[in-house]
């Protein structure tokens, strides 16, 4: 257990093999009074006081500075072979891209296979007038895939690359996973296996 001390509280953090870096949950030992109302509805107040601690339910870890940096939610993690990964951490690669306007990461399961990584992104438009739009599509996934295939490990690269037009977002922007899925499984043919794409 790793202590570490801010201006009024001690914050210790579990630690979860996330990747590379050292990551974990954040749990604080001492917080403010509120509330039941303010905490979500869905949640139990057990599930996220524990012996007088609370469970932020972020995931971060502590950089070269000793700072603490917060990379995404608990409940968003995504597990593949053994190992917890932050959509984070592969989303900010791929976004680097020119080639890619906007991605997201969520976990897919095929059958009766392990959780597999899918990456939903919405390509940069770069086409070209002669250029069939499958071809394109292929053509610039496999170069996005040839840019980032050293940049990952093994385990967190994605499995599928799936092309979107919108990541469809609520009102106050947040992003609704659920028609993700809807969107998947409603346009198979955009849904393309990397293993083939670094072949092309």
């Amino acid at each position: 257990l790793n202590k570490i001390k801010s201006k009024n509280n001690y914050f210790f953090i579990n630690r979860n093999d996330l990747n590379e870096i050292d990551a974990f949950e954040i749990i604080v030992s001492q917080f403010y009074k509120c509330r039941i109302s303010e905490f979500n509805s869905d949640l139990q107040i057990s599930d996220i006081i524990v012996d007088k601690e609370f469970k932020t339910g972020d995931i971060g870890y502590i950089d070269h500075n000793n700072n603490l940096v917060i990379i995404g939610r608990s409940k968003d993690m995504m597990v593949k072979s053994g190992h917890n990964i932050s959509p984070r951490t592969i989303e900010n690669i791929f976004r680097e891209s020119k080639y890619v306007h906007e991605c997201y990461a969520l976990s897919l399961n095929i059958s009766d296979e392990q959780e597999k990584i899918c990456l939903c992104v919405k390509i940069s438009d770069c086409s070209s007038e002669s250029e069939d739009l499958l071809d394109y599509r292929k053509r610039i996934l496999s170069v996005i895939i040839q840019e980032k295939k050293g940049l990952l490990s093994k385990y967190m690269f994605p499995d599928f690359l799936f092309v979107i037009e919108e990541i469809p977002r609520t009102t106050s922007g947040k992003i609704i996973k659920s028609k993700i899925y809807s969107i998947i499984d409603l346009n198979p043919s955009r849904l393309y296996k990397t293993s083939l794409l670094q072949k092309e």
